[in-house]
């Protein structure tokens, strides 16, 4: 039985907040996958798009996202605040677990092929390889000063969030979240 998580807003009962972000998971046989994300800055996601109809989803299967960010806790309340998983920020970590790591490896990607096109070019009206431009040089100069700022900054975001757990600190002020998640 192969599962899918989708995201979705979702009215909760017992909260008083409203409609909030939610994962749900499906059967994969409960839906049709639609590949719609074939972009270059996507590709890494694997993600796609769902169409469901007439699908009923139990509540085991809704993950609360916004609730369990909002308390820095997970649901049903059992558990042991001293496992190193509950002392992450949940958004900030999850962010950059997932999308930074797949931009920085994308931009890293592109340098290489960027890099190694440069090397290997041929200009036929100079008459010489592109390499030997000193154009060419400079904007491959400034690429990599702009990859490794991205690699910078995406580690001191890292070492943030290291941070945080070490200190036990669950939930970080909204501009120390929005930060790591842009």
């Amino acid at each position: 039985m192969a599962g899918s998580a989708w995201g979705a807003i979702i009215d909760l009962p017992g909260t008083t907040t409203g409609p909030q972000p939610c994962l749900i998971t499906i059967k994969v046989a409960e839906g049709k996958i639609i590949r719609n994300w074939d972009t270059l800055r996507l590709r890494g996601t694997v993600s796609n798009g769902l169409q469901v109809e007439n699908v009923f989803v139990p509540w085991h299967r809704i993950f609360p996202a916004g609730a369990v960010k909002n308390d820095a806790q997970p649901m049903g309340g059992d558990y042991d605040p001293e496992e190193p998983v509950y002392r992450v920020p949940y958004m900030p970590a999850g962010a950059m677990a997932s999308f930074s790591a797949i931009a920085v490896g994308t931009v890293q990607r592109l340098h290489k092929e960027l890099h190694e096109r440069i090397r290997t070019r041929q200009r036929v009206v100079l008459g010489r390889k592109e390499w030997e431009s000193l154009v060419a040089q400079c904007n491959v100069g400034e690429v990599t000063t702009w990859v490794e700022q991205i690699e910078a900054l995406h580690a001191r975001y890292a070492g943030q969030i290291e941070s945080w757990s070490r200190q036990g600190i669950p939930l970080v002020p909204e501009i120390d979240s929005n930060r790591l998640g842009a």
